[in-house]
């Protein structure tokens, strides 16, 4: 794909996605209301608020009509903390209401939606600012080539990001759904469309479990420290050098995001089991705490991932890599030096596939490539 096609098709989709987040972001919404009385973030009628709402008296207002089961509920909330008797033997079997699930619906709301969603925004604007920062090959296409992955490692690499790209899809719109498509489709259409995200979400989070699972072990071999990382570290990758640093297989930051996807996706995995089966933890505190972890781990590694998927398609020659295994041997040799001497002292540089070449796709001898195929001085 043309790089100009390719960062033009970036920057379309990334301002069609802060499009429809802005649309209906918290701020946006409330900035639309009258200043008349706080507004809930979520405008949506919910069975019961009327009932909470004159047993809470919020905004110091007194209900205009008592409902009548507001002096029960006030006074059960009044004796919450009484210690109570039950046959049940479940950890909140005598608790007569739960005060942390109001505590979590408004940690949901006032902060971890309008904070989670500004920082997904602020990603997508890194994204929209890098990608119109004209970027020049750093190295010279070549007619020899390296297998960089092999199959097994192409197909866990995809089966890991397919999983993991519909549960950010489902999961986003299960938490922002409410602000962005709701508005836009109508509460019919929303209601069918997040029932169905919801059973994707559950269905798909064990899959991606089993596929962190497997990209764990194929890669955690060529993502362990070396002594060399930490002087790409120290020099910033060379970010403001003109000749590339020195690197291995995976260079320090393709390793530190690796292992932030194995952090995060352990965190989204014990997490979500936890959501997904209710009885493995006691307490419904405990329950409350799995969500929030989901939740923060889902943001973060969808900004993570938001920046991974832009490198991939921005820098020539990543595509490459994870579509059909092989990489440009002065690819190789720019930014992954030390690997590059490898696989040359190994021999595994070949001639890329030519039509109507009898020779073509055949490993050849090191010996035989010349310093002006491999970019070599």
């Amino acid at each position: 794909m043309n790089v100009a096609v390719r960062h033009g098709l970036i920057q379309i989709l990334v301002v069609i996605a802060c499009l429809l987040l802005f649309a209906g972001s918290p701020v946006h919404a409330q900035s639309s209301q009258d200043d008349k009385a706080p507004v809930s973030p979520i405008d949506v009628p919910n069975p019961g608020a009327e009932l909470w709402n004159a047993v809470r008296e919020r905004g110091g207002a007194e209900p205009t009509q008592q409902h009548p089961l507001t002096a029960i509920w006030e006074d059960v909330l009044q004796q919450q903390d009484t210690a109570a008797k039950s046959q049940a033997r479940s950890a909140d079997a005598t608790s007569m209401i739960n005060a942390s699930g109001d505590q979590w619906r408004q940690l949901r709301r006032e902060q971890l939606i309008p904070y989670g969603g500004a920082l997904l925004l602020l990603s997508l604007a890194i994204v929209i600012g890098l990608s119109f920062v004209k970027r020049t090959a750093h190295y010279s296409e070549s007619d020899m080539i390296i297998r960089r992955f092999k199959v097994p490692s192409l197909v866990g690499h995809w089966l890991m990001a397919g999983s993991m790209l519909f549960l950010a899809f489902t999961g986003l719109v299960l938490l922002f759904g409410r602000f962005t498509l709701l508005p836009l489709t109508g509460s019919d259409f929303f209601s069918a469309f997040a029932s169905a995200s919801k059973e994707g979400h559950d269905l798909f989070g064990p899959i991606f479990t089993f596929a962190l699972i497997i990209f764990f072990f194929q890669f955690v071999s060529k993502n362990m420290l070396h002594y060399r990382d930490f002087v790409w570290m120290a020099r910033l990758g060379g970010l403001f050098e003109k000749k590339p640093l020195k690197a291995g297989f995976f260079n320090f930051g393709e390793k530190t995001l690796f292992w932030l996807v194995i952090f995060f996706g352990i965190a989204l995995s014990v997490s979500g089991f936890a959501i997904l089966f209710q009885n493995l933890l006691p307490g419904r505190d405990l329950m409350l705490l799995a969500t929030l972890v989901h939740a923060v781990s889902a943001i973060l590694l969808i900004c993570l991932v938001i920046g991974h998927i832009f490198m991939a398609l921005s820098t020539k020659g990543t595509m490459d890599a994870i579509t059909t295994g092989d990489v440009d041997a002065n690819w190789a040799k720019a930014d992954h030096s030390v690997w590059y001497e490898q696989m040359k002292e190994a021999g595994h540089i070949r001639k890329r596939i030519a039509h109507a070449s009898d020779d073509a796709g055949k490993e050849i001898p090191v010996a035989e490539v010349s310093a002006e195929q491999t970019g070599a001085s």
